[in-house]
């Protein structure tokens, strides 16, 4: 019986040096996958910041020379786009172990989905002198109902991941087919994105949606990444509930498809037709003239940028650098002086969310336009968690930062319809 209880004893401490060494391995692999994201994404973010920095310098050096400014900002802008596409990537992945990611569908044209993605990543594709291709014959149904900013961020991601390890002169093909028959109102749609780049090897296939995760090959080290495209949009198209299809050869290239069923439309007002209205609108004159808007904010470039974005639309703006300064402005004003109320979040002395609450409740003295004045948030905070913050502090709406000027009109121009201040 010792004899067995001894064995007994060894084989335990046996497994539990087994399942330390096990845990020691995995916390080290762990630690080596965190120490190579953060030096590449270093590298990633650093690049883009040099070039907005380098520019910038550059600009100011030949402020005479109209053409060298302009090519100076549109640089600062390609890179600043990646850059704030890099930060969305990692938070979006950070998020999704919340599940709290959510769809935003509404009808839009694929032929015109298809155009605006072509437009945005031809200039890095011109820059490898690359041929970018993007065909859309294989369509029976142009008009669907999709999240444009979630298959957008799919679709970049994937054909940047294309251009990325596609030597110089080499070819991306991005098609979308209908591969098979429809349901009534419903149809399968298959994006497809194929380059003639390095490929991808066997065993990298196991691991191509983990997190953080690159293939670690002497051909593609030299391209960067921080390995979170593919992760992104795996999840998304889950998300989606679609499936992505990879098949590579190493040396020969990468065919990457995107399946999706999706509701359809014979005839449709899209989004896109509304955007269009929309510009054309604000070229024939400023929406927003006789409005009054009050904007909090406490980052003076911010405020000045979020400002000078009102003032174009014709709004006349008074502007407070915290919460509290916000709530004595609108507390002073009369009754329905304000149209509008876009506000930061995160400020000293009182944030967005306070300042919301305080404002809404000014209506139990009896101020009645405290209930009924639109309140739209502006911030860098947008996940759905964030939306529904806004949301419970009795905000209108949500705007992310970096501001878009259409999304940021738009969403304006709807706040002031819902309650009842017509755009003239």
């Amino acid at each position: 019986m010792k004899h067995d209880h001894y064995c007994g004893r060894r084989w335990n401490r046996r497994e539990l040096v087994k399942k330390e060494r096990a845990a020691y391995r995995a916390r080290r692999e762990a630690e080596m996958a965190k120490r190579r994201f953060l030096s590449t994404m270093s590298h990633d973010m650093r690049t883009p910041l040099n070039a907005i920095l380098g520019m910038t310098r550059l600009a100011a050096a030949n402020l005479e020379d109209h053409g060298r400014v302009l090519d100076c900002l549109e640089k600062m802008e390609c890179s600043g786009k990646a850059l704030a596409g890099l930060v969305s990537d990692v938070l979006e992945v950070s998020n999704m172990g919340r599940n709290s990611l959510t769809l935003k569908k509404e009808v839009y044209s694929i032929r015109e989905f298809m155009e605006c993605l072509g437009g945005m990543m031809e200039p890095a594709a011109a820059a490898k002198n690359q041929a970018l291709i993007m065909d859309c014959r294989g369509l029976n149904h142009e008009i669907a109902e999709f999240d444009f900013m979630r298959l957008n961020q799919v679709m970049t991601n994937l054909i940047s991941n294309a251009i990325k390890f596609t030597p110089e002169g080499g070819v991306i093909r991005v098609d979308v087919t209908e591969p098979e028959p429809g349901r009534e109102q419903r149809a399968r749609f298959r994006f497809c994105i194929s380059d003639t780049g390095t490929g991808i090897g066997k065993e990298f296939m196991e691991n191509l949606f983990l997190t953080f995760e690159r293939e670690q090959d002497g051909r593609i080290d030299k391209t960067g990444g921080c390995g979170i495209g593919m992760s992104m949009a795996g999840k998304l198209v889950e998300l989606m509930e679609g499936r992505i299809e990879v098949q590579s050869t190493p040396g020969q290239g990468t065919s990457v498809a995107v399946v999706l069923d999706l509701n359809v439309l014979e005839n449709g007002f899209t989004s896109a037709d509304r955007e269009t209205d929309l510009i054309e609108a604000m070229g024939a004159h400023p929406e927003f003239c006789g409005k009054h808007f009050l904007l909090i904010e406490d980052n003076e470039l911010n405020l000045e940028i979020a400002r000078e974005l009102l003032l174009g639309m014709g709004a006349a703006v008074d502007t407070a650098r915290d919460g509290n300064e916000g709530v004595e402005c609108f507390r002073k004003a009369s009754e329905y002086y304000y149209d509008l109320i876009l506000t930061d979040i995160h400020m000293p002395v009182m944030n967005g969310y306070e300042a919301a609450h305080v404002i809404r409740s000014l209506r139990n003295s009896g101020r009645r336009d405290a209930s009924s004045v639109p309140i739209l948030a502006m911030t860098a905070d947008a996940f759905a968690e964030d939306v529904r913050a806004a949301k419970a502090a009795g905000m209108t709406s949500h705007l992310a930062k970096p501001l878009d000027f259409f999304v940021m009109k738009q969403e304006i121009s709807r706040a002031l319809d819902e309650a009842g201040h017509f755009v003239m």
